[in-house]
């Protein structure tokens, strides 16, 4: 493994190939990053303004690309972050800080920032305005944060932003132009937080004052608008471009040489349309994944670029530890990890688009670590009939384990992308005499499984995100039905560790997960993009970066 500390930047560098949602030019993956220390940061917001051509604000014209998803608000603070949520969050709204196709931390909103004890002061650029002209001002910023931050906010991403703490207070100078954000734990990810949309980005303050209002649209300072007189709902969303803006990360601006002047973001949920509309020109940009992949891939007439990136955060296998579950029992947990093999989970749930990982830290991620993967249950069905045995399970009829009248068996919830991965666990449990039922769901009913109901025993939990810090692990383990006290107690220990010295904080943490049998990382997805007639970065979830995107 490599870390890399450096002040003021964290770098995820190495690995550039064929991903499934990023960029051959600009894709981004890593051998191995850590956080860098935050205690003082600060470079020119307008860097890079210079190297600029003169050019007619959106010179690169319109372009059509394919959404996944639909959204389901433009409030930062309230989507779930589905995929078309996020990239209209981008196009609309700033955020303090930018976190670049090649994962580095730099000026946005905010040209620098300082660490003092549990706080964090911002020094924010003069200059951006709102869409409606209204000048954003530490005033202004602190009043978004101090509405997302809040508690009864209930932002599903809260803890994103807060750790192992609370939000204490979001104040603003006028005089010193800084926002400081204090919290009541100290918190190493809060400047990578800040980078991301959800519940981050600036919201102004007629969308403050009325929150009901960005459920129809948003109200932001970003370098788009939303055109509502061309958009329709759940089908077809178009931005067009604000032409005076000029407060982008590294100088950006609307004059930047082929800048499109207009984003169509179509709505395709199925692949195979998604295909077909990017063979016949109806979208020039789109992710495509599964089997309509290798057939886009193989006509190189459909496309003059490509890219693609891995998902940020490995999938992993958990069990529902609930008391009275049977997933309570660690040796049982232990003995189904070692009965179910990692690359063939891999294959079956994402084809020849899936990359296997023994670690829930991926390498485009900061406190990426080989070495924990040591750790992980490996694949041995012997042991893992020797362990059931020891447990004091035995065979029945049919051939079902049973222990004190009852039968080894398992209900399996799996969320319906994953393919015939659930149907590849129930044959592999049944080897080891554990019988199973597998549910298969849209995400929705799925995630009501796992987080309301709690009615599953076993599952296979998507962790990935855009938020690039471990953290993403804990902060969803603690509503999943995990109990492991040991493992959340070292968790909030390596959150509340100094930026630079968080990485191995973070091992022992993760080590106790899957040392506990808390969870057996599996792998990711890769997201693999095409383009006809331009050249973009998409290097976190299904989500274009707008200031990579020009016409080639």
């Amino acid at each position: 493994m490599r870390r890399l500390t450096t002040a003021g930047t964290f770098d995820l560098s190495g690995i550039v190939s064929r991903h499934r949602r990023r960029t051959i030019a600009m894709a981004v993956a890593a051998a191995g990053a850590g956080l860098a220390t935050f205690a003082a940061f600060g470079t020119s917001a307008s860097a890079g303004a210079a190297a600029r051509s003169a050019a007619a604000a959106g010179s690169g014209g319109t372009v059509t690309i394919r959404e996944i998803d639909d959204l389901d608000t433009f409030n930062p603070a309230k989507t779930g972050a589905p995929n078309m949520a996020v990239q209209a969050l981008e196009l609309t709204y700033d955020r303090l800080v930018y976190l670049s196709p090649s994962g580095k931390l730099e000026p946005y909103l905010a040209t620098k920032w300082v660490t003092k004890g549990n706080s964090l002061i911002l020094t924010i650029r003069k200059g951006a305005t709102c869409a409606d002209g209204t000048p954003v001002t530490p005033a202004v910023v602190a009043g978004s944060l101090n509405y997302e931050l809040s508690a009864k906010t209930a932002s599903p991403y809260l803890n994103y932003d807060t750790g192992p703490g609370a939000l204490k207070s979001v104040t603003s100078s006028a005089a010193a132009n800084t926002v400081t954000i204090t919290l009541t734990k100290p918190y190493n990810a809060l400047p990578t937080a800040l980078a991301t949309t959800f519940p981050d980005a600036i919201i102004c303050p007629a969308g403050v004052k009325n929150p009901a209002s960005l459920n129809a649209a948003p109200d932001g300072s970003g370098p788009y608008v939303l055109d509502k007189s061309a958009t329709t709902r759940g089908s077809v969303y178009t931005f067009t471009l604000r032409k005076n803006y000029n407060w982008g990360p590294n100088g950006w601006s609307a004059t930047k040489p082929g800048v499109p002047s207009t984003i169509v973001e179509r709505v395709i949920t199925d692949d195979t349309t998604a295909a077909n509309e990017l063979t016949t020109g109806q979208v020039a940009i789109a992710p495509i994944f599964g089997i309509n992949e290798p057939r886009v891939a193989a006509n190189h007439s459909l496309y003059t670029f490509t890219t693609q990136a891995l998902q940020m955060g490995s999938w992993g296998t958990v069990f529902n530890q609930k008391g009275g579950r049977v997933g309570a029992d660690p040796a049982v947990r232990h003995a189904v990890y070692l009965a179910l093999d990692s690359p063939e989970m891999v294959k079956a749930a994402f084809s020849n688009e899936g990359v296997v990982f023994n670690t829930m830290v991926t390498p485009n991620m900061q406190c990426y670590d080989t070495a924990v993967g040591k750790y992980s249950p490996g694949y041995n069905v012997a042991q893992a009939k020797s362990i059931l045995a020891a447990d004091g399970w035995k065979a029945g009829s049919g051939g079902t384990l049973t222990k004190n009248g009852k039968p080894l068996s398992l209900h399996i919830v799996m969320w319906n992308v994953t393919n015939q991965l659930g149907d590849y666990m129930q044959q592999a449990l049944s080897q080891i005499g554990i019988s199973s039922t597998v549910q298969s769901e849209d995400i929705n009913t799925w995630i009501t499984a796992l987080f309301t109901t709690k009615n599953y025993d076993l599952t296979v939990y998507s962790y990935y995100s855009s938020f690039p810090n471990p953290v993403i692990m804990p902060a969803q383990d603690a509503s999943l039905s995990i109990n492991d006290p040991k493992y959340l107690a070292l968790s909030q220990a390596a959150e509340e560790t100094p930026a630079a010295k968080q990485c191995p904080a973070w091992d022992k943490a993760l080590e106790q997960a899957v040392t506990n049998y808390d969870v057996k990382p599996m792998g990711v997805s890769k997201n693999i993009w095409f383009g006809k007639g331009w050249k973009f970065a998409a290097p976190y979830d299904v989500v274009i970066d707008p200031f990579s995107l020009v016409k080639s």
